[in-house]
This record gives structure tokens, sequence and C-alpha cells, in this order.
């Protein structure tokens, strides 16, 4: 049993106009970066990938890795990222079911940070037999991104509450799953980067070494440090 390698990384794709730095020298590296490493990992949840062209260098790559990537116009809008949730999964098997999740609560459109006109959500990937090991199991694999945090002049987010909102309408839409491991990844704030699991009716004497499910959390270079990952019983 070699268990599950679990990649949430946040690409920071938005252009320098509006914060990004060094973008059209990043993508194409990170995309080297995950063909030549493409052993390391099971599945590749990414966040903030916010052009079609920049999802196309990453696609390209992982096409000639071998690797599964999902598709531009499944999330995304030729508006990006105006529409668009900025969201892709990357797995070495390919998946049997592929569905968006657009989060009905969005930003303040007179804020002027681009959240409202985003369309946040998740990117939810299901696996009737994903391999882990000998072992096969059914796995829901969820990558999102909630609305980024907004400070006012007295030191109060303006967004928490939406956060909240959109953070519930997650959990709602994760807890209609039935199959046996949910994965959920992605940005929770703008600094924040999680890889969670649940098991559900998953039995320890089908995978003894579930619980050294590994995962990887990064919004900078890959890091080195392998974290196991707590699962929760149903």
């Amino acid at each position: 049993m070699t268990g599950l390698k679990v990649l949430a990384y946040n690409v920071w794709g938005m252009p320098r106009q509006v914060g990004g730095q060094n973008k059209s020298v990043r993508i194409p590296a990170i995309a080297s970066l995950l063909k030549a490493r493409k052993e390391e990992f099971d599945i590749i949840l990414l966040s903030e990938l916010w052009y079609e062209a920049d999802h196309g260098i990453i696609k390209k790559a992982m096409d000639e890795a071998g690797m599964f990537m999902t598709n531009w116009g499944d999330f995304n809008s030729s508006l990006s990222p105006g529409y668009s949730s900025g969201l892709a999964i990357i797995s070495r098997q390919t998946p049997d079911g592929v569905t968006p999740l657009f989060f009905k609560n969005r930003g303040h459109f007179c804020h002027f940070d681009g959240e409202w006109v985003a369309r946040k959500g998740a990117c939810h990937v299901f696996f009737q037999a994903l391999s882990i090991g000998t072992e096969t199991v059914s796995a829901d694999v969820v990558v999102t991104h909630l609305i980024g945090d907004r400070f006012d002049s007295h030191g109060q987010d303006s967004n928490e509450a939406i956060r909240l909102k959109q953070a519930s309408e997650l959990i709602s839409y994760i807890g209609k799953f039935n199959s046996d491991l949910t994965i959920l990844g992605g940005t929770s704030t703008q600094n924040q980067v999680m890889v969670l699991t649940k098991c559900l009716r998953l039995q320890t004497s089908k995978i003894p070494e579930f619980n050294t499910i590994q995962r990887l959390s990064a919004s900078g270079p890959f890091p080195t440090q392998r974290i196991p990952t707590q699962t929760v019983p149903r």
C-alpha cells in the first residue's frame, strides 16, 4: 500500500495589473514542474488558474505526462476572470464524472474587487473505482475557492459573511455524497490552502494504511514536508 498523494496548489494566476507577479514565467514553470514530478502526485487541485491560455499551458503538459485534467469550458468562460471559477483538477486516473458548482452567494457589486464578477464555486470529479495501492474505492474529489478577504477602514473583513454562506453551500453540496472517500481542497481565503478528507463506510480492514494518506498544500514552491491527513468517519 503506497497511499494517496494529493497536492492543493494556488497558482496565483492574476495578471500584473491586479497584483499578480511574473505570471508569464511562473505558469510555464509550474506546468514543467508538475510534468517532471508527475510520479509524486495522484491528485492535484489547482485554484486561481484564471486564464484560458494559462490553463492550456498546464493542460498541454499534463496531456504529455499522461495525466487527466479538467477542461477549461467545464468551469470557466471566455470572459475570465469574469464568470469563471479559476479551478481545475488533475489526476493520474480519469474520473467517471465532472460536475461544476457555482456559489449563489457572491461578492459585493460596489466593492470593485472582482468577487462579484467572478463565478467562484467548486470543481467536482467522481471516481467509481479510484485505485489506492492494490485497493479501489469510490471517491468524490472537490477543489474550491471561497471569496477572499477584504478589510474595511475599521479592520473588519466585509466579505466574511459571504464566505460563511459559500462554505454552507459547499458543505450542503458535499453532504449529499455517498462515496467511500471525499477529498476537499482549495483556497479558503487569500492566504490559506487546505486539504481535508472524509471516509464514509470505509473499513480499516479494506485499506489498513488509509490513515497515512498524504497531502501537500502550497501557494508557493512545492513543499517537501508530507503531512498525514486525518480522516473523519461518518
